[in-house]
């Protein structure tokens, strides 16, 4: 009797190892989003006051929710916050990241997460932002 519930709690013990096995190789964590590159924006660069928001990318969400987001980093000054749900970790960048050709000098790229939705951006002085028209 003791026996086979030895043998059965063996059997689930080797049961859960080999799921835990694939679950830890199958399913990989989502990777922040970044910027997108350049030329390659989801939605229309803009400007908030004397900033600019711009290499706009969205997964699972849309560019509108990416506008309302972008509002917090206003007051956020260039650090991580977070805004309607979201996330929101600031990188300092400047030369040789690949954003770089469209600023002329230091900027911050944004990555912002509310579970499956993810927003990312660049973010800087206006009078920094050199790249065309600003769509991209």
């Amino acid at each position: 009797m003791y026996a086979s519930r030895y043998r059965s709690l063996a059997g689930l013990v080797l049961l859960l190892g080999i799921v835990t096995v694939f679950m830890t190789a199958c399913v990989k964590p989502t990777a922040a989003l970044q910027p997108a590159a350049l030329g390659q924006g989801q939605c229309q660069a803009s400007e908030v006051g004397s900033e600019v928001y711009a290499q706009l990318a969205v997964s699972g969400t849309t560019c509108a929710t990416l506008d309302a987001v972008v509002q917090g980093a206003v007051s956020a000054h260039n650090r991580s916050y977070t805004s309607d749900g979201f996330s929101c970790t600031a990188t300092r960048e400047g030369a040789g990241s690949p954003w770089a050709p469209a600023w002329s000098g230091t900027y911050y790229a944004y990555s912002c997460i509310n579970g499956s939705e993810q927003v990312a951006f660049t973010w800087g002085p206006a009078s920094q932002y050199v790249y065309g028209s600003r769509t991209a």
